[in-house]
């Protein structure tokens, strides 16, 4: 997805580090070096347009503070004890959903020159905390590889988290940038996986992403290569045809990848902010998703009624179960009640990571 990027924006202060180095070997656009990186992002955040403009520039600079933390879980619903590592912040992908378009007020796709650097310090957290088993993702702000031909950053992460002995990485996408990945050797702390979704909703809702096709491809390709595989069913639509649509997806996923490499398999149905609302309605105006039966839940967040969820995701699980009965099946950001009535259960695999 390097295409995608127009425009290269470095802070002076990090022009030497290592993953500058990486991006500036691997780029050979238009590059500004510059001294005041909040004055620019301000007045970046002055244009009209600014979240279509911040997918076409990267910005490079330092991260101050932590980036290893846990995922914000939402109040009275089950936690997977899940973490995130945000070593980016900001996509080039411009799903209609994504909540980044109101979460954060980023005019730019940041990469942080210092992820290199704040590794080492997760290390010593992980080695602080021996009991425990650390379940690591890097795609909550950011796709873990749409830019990875550029930053090469997995050449970095992986190995890292290889030499840990109580943590598990997973690299989470909607692409098919995993060349670097099928230069590494595999290992069992590593997982890849893939957001999925029927190729209407793709159409529609995921511009700028792979075809469904596409990703199962590099499902394979990384199977094939010794990875764990994972996939996210997240945000599941509720549309007329959803229950053929969505089986046929589910049928695929198991024609490409052996189910004995599939880790885990997440569920999670539409959900998002109000004020997301206007902008999906603005920026997507062929997208369905703003008229569906959404009520304010729990969390404020606009959600599909109980029933609806229900009827998602109990079907969502008897297909997958045709296939397996083993692999792992987790609800995201779903009440106590909602797992029960789905009839599944936290796994311990998941809640614990203990591979």
């Amino acid at each position: 997805m390097i295409e995608y990027i127009q425009k290269i924006y470095i802070d002076q202060k990090v022009r030497d580090r290592p993953i500058t180095r990486m991006v500036l070997e691997n780029w050979s656009g238009e590059v500004l070096f510059i001294d005041q990186v909040e004055e620019l992002l301000q007045e970046w955040r002055k244009e009209p347009n600014t979240i279509t403009a911040s997918k076409r520039r990267l910005l490079i600079r330092d991260h101050k503070g932590e980036m290893l933390k846990p995922c914000p879980c939402t109040p009275k619903h089950i936690c997977c004890n899940y973490y995130v590592f945000n070593f980016m912040t900001n996509c080039p992908l411009d799903c209609s959903y994504c909540i980044m378009q109101t979460y954060l007020n980023q005019p730019a796709i940041i990469l942080y020159a210092n992820a290199d650097e704040l590794l080492k310090h997760a290390g010593v957290f992980f080695k602080a905390h021996p009991k425990r088993f650390f379940r690591v993702g890097t795609g909550e702000l950011t796709d873990s590889l749409a830019l990875d031909g550029l930053t090469h950053f997995s050449s970095i992460i992986i190995p890292f988290f290889a030499r840990q002995s109580n943590a598990m990485l997973e690299l989470k996408t909607k692409t098919t940038c995993v060349d670097n990945l099928l230069n590494i050797n595999a290992h069992d702390k590593i997982v890849v996986s893939w957001s999925i979704n029927p190729q209407k909703i793709i159409d529609s809702d995921e511009p700028g992403t792979a075809t469904l096709t596409e990703r199962l491809e590099s499902a394979k390709a990384c199977q094939e290569a010794g990875y764990h595989i994972g996939f996210h069913f997240d945000p599941l639509i509720y549309y007329q045809t959803w229950e053929d649509d969505y089986k046929e997806v589910v049928d695929m996923i198991f024609s490409y990848v052996g189910s004995d490499n599939i880790l885990w398999i997440s569920l999670g149905a539409l959900r998002f902010n109000p004020s997301l609302k206007p902008v999906i309605e603005s920026r997507f105006p062929q997208s369905l998703l703003p008229f569906g039966e959404l009520i304010p839940g729990m969390d404020n967040k606009l959600r599909y009624v109980k029933s609806i969820r229900l009827d998602l995701f109990q079907k969502m699980i008897r297909y997958i179960r045709e296939h397996s009965p083993h692999i792992s099946i987790y609800l995201c950001m779903e009440s106590p009640q909602v797992w029960a009535r789905s009839k599944i259960t936290l796994d311990s695999r998941i809640s614990s990571s203990g591979y």
